[in-house]
């Protein structure tokens, strides 16, 4: 799967541009804040709904303007599809194939988009919320009934935190709420286990090419409450330290996977290059699963690769991305000098939000 043209309308810097691309790798550079970024969050907007860079302050928008549009042209192994969204500041409009969709997962599925940008290397060093992001992006487009799942157990996390919260909550007023989270936290996490015990050599073995020097791999999964229990028991078991501090302890919101290597048994012993060397594996490894299960392959977005890598390990990354995917995007502030790609190659001076074609 690649994207064969891009367009973006008023998307932060960007006032108009329009991209005719080929399958292989495409290099954005330009100098800071001059809106390298920006292409690929529109490309993340569409096969997400919004935007990576959720801490930023500047608007989505670009000043003066009521809304931001971005369209795409996507070609497949199977089909070609014509992907729009355009947003103003209170609401939202999808096309798919010139149709408009009323739900975001309707857009979402037909773009397999994956951006990694320089604050990712908090897959490794930070809570457990980004890894499981990472794991569910997977199943969202490998498993139909997964985001159904998904939604169904959030749903009754809330409303059992809710409960829990309430003056005089006890063992009765929770006990409908402790069997919702039960039942669709076990079929949450069916889902997720499944998925660990085939993804799990995938991620040895890319942890393992990405950073040989590190020795032996071993990866976890903890799947959110001890395995000895079942999800029903394990809520149970904790209701009372769950009433006390207001919120649900155990179930698959709390799931976490971890690795650890021979010659760093810890995660804190990574350096910032070893980090990000570690969660480009991981995401190497989501993508080599994407294209075994779904017979396509999903879009590579790493924003300013060249970021903590010597040379080396980008010449390693990029020759582990194109065994995953078909069109593999990057910027930086300059051009890379050390990757080669097999395929086709095409570099963009970015400048002021304004794209042109290097030849």
């Amino acid at each position: 799967m690649w994207i064969s043209e891009l367009q973006i309308a008023n998307l932060r810097c960007i006032e108009a541009a329009r991209l005719v691309l080929a399958p292989g790798l495409l290099i954005f550079t330009g100098e800071n804040g001059a809106g390298k970024t920006s292409v690929l969050e529109a490309l993340a907007i569409l096969g997400s709904g919004r935007s990576f860079r959720g801490g930023v302050r500047a608007p989505l928008v670009r000043l003066g303007n009521e809304a931001l549009s971005v369209f795409a042209q996507v070609q497949s192994r199977e089909k070609n599809q014509r992907l729009g969204f355009s947003r103003n500041v209170s609401s939202w409009q999808a096309r798919v194939n010139g149709v408009p969709v009323s739900s975001l997962v309707s857009l979402v599925r037909e773009l397999p988009v994956l951006v990694l940008e320089p604050g990712s290397h908090s897959l490794i060093e930070g809570p457990s919320d980004s890894r499981r992001r990472l794991f569910d992006w997977l199943l969202f487009h490998v498993e139909p009934e997964f985001s159904l799942v998904a939604a169904r157990y959030q749903r009754a996390l809330q409303q059992r935190n809710a409960a829990l919260k309430l003056e005089g909550a006890d063992a009765r007023s929770l006990e409908s709420w402790n069997q919702q989270l039960a039942l669709c936290g076990e079929q949450l996490s069916a889902f997720r286990e499944s998925l660990w015990m085939r993804l799990a050599p995938k991620l040895i073995s890319a942890l393992s090419s990405l950073l040989p020097e590190l020795g032996e791999v071993s990866v976890k999964f903890n799947r959110g409450w001890p395995n000895e229990l079942t999800l029903a028991a394990a809520i149970q078991d904790r209701q009372r330290v769950d009433i006390a501090r207001g919120f649900s302890s155990k179930g698959p919101h709390r799931a976490d996977w971890g690795v650890s290597f021979a010659r760093a048994a810890d995660r804190q012993w990574l350096s910032r290059g070893q980090e990000k060397n570690a969660y480009l594996a991981y995401a190497m490894a989501v993508l080599q699963h994407y294209r075994k299960v779904s017979g396509e392959s999903a879009i590579l977005c790493i924003d300013d690769l060249a970021s903590e890598l010597d040379e080396l390990h980008q010449q390693r990354c990029v020759s582990f991305a194109f065994e995953c995917v078909d069109q593999f995007w990057v910027t930086g502030t300059q051009r890379l000098s050390c990757p080669t790609w097999p395929g086709a190659r095409q570099a963009f001076h970015v400048e002021h939000g304004a794209i042109s074609a290097i030849e």
